[in-house]
């Protein structure tokens, strides 16, 4: 049976990212028949500029992309194709992926101060992976039944 019909372009999804790297995850459409040769892996350089080929990736069971050697912090805007024994299609939606690892666990807060109605907490920041870090969640078990009733976003906190 031959196929002469272009295939359906990629979804994409944001895989993970390091402070020198990013991971593009996909999933191909419908190939109308047609064999399945690969992908070609579309990105710029993080700042800004043009996106353009940068690899094909040949093992068609494989599902993502890793770009390694990047500058850290920077959105990397990344773009998939399908290529089949056909033709390949057109490109994915564009999807912006961030150079930064996820940050290092802080200590555990401990009390700086307290009343009959208050308490104020302090930690230790952990290591940012790459990226600077916007804020803190803090989760709080208000009744001692080790389940956090209350999350309260204090922002990015203080030095003391």
């Amino acid at each position: 049976r031959f196929c002469a019909n272009q295939p359906d372009a990629p979804t994409v999804s944001d895989g993970s990212g390091t402070e020198s790297s990013v991971t593009v995850t996909f999933v191909e459409g419908n190939l109308y028949g047609a064999e399945l040769q690969g992908y070609r892996v579309y990105m710029n350089d993080g700042l800004g500029g043009a996106i353009t080929y940068r690899s094909f990736v040949r093992d068609t069971s494989q599902r993502w992309f890793t770009a390694q050697g990047l500058m850290p912090d920077r959105d990397y805007l990344m773009q998939v194709t399908v290529v089949s024994a056909v033709t390949e299609s057109l490109r994915s939606t564009v999807l912006s992926a961030r150079s930064c690892g996820v940050p290092a666990t802080p200590s555990a807060p401990g009390r700086k101060s307290s009343t009959d109605r208050s308490i104020t907490v302090r930690w230790s920041a952990p290591a940012d992976s790459g990226c600077p870090m916007t804020g803190y969640r803090l989760y709080m078990d208000d009744n001692l039944d080790d389940v956090a009733e209350s999350e309260i976003y204090p922002g990015a906190g203080d030095a003391n």
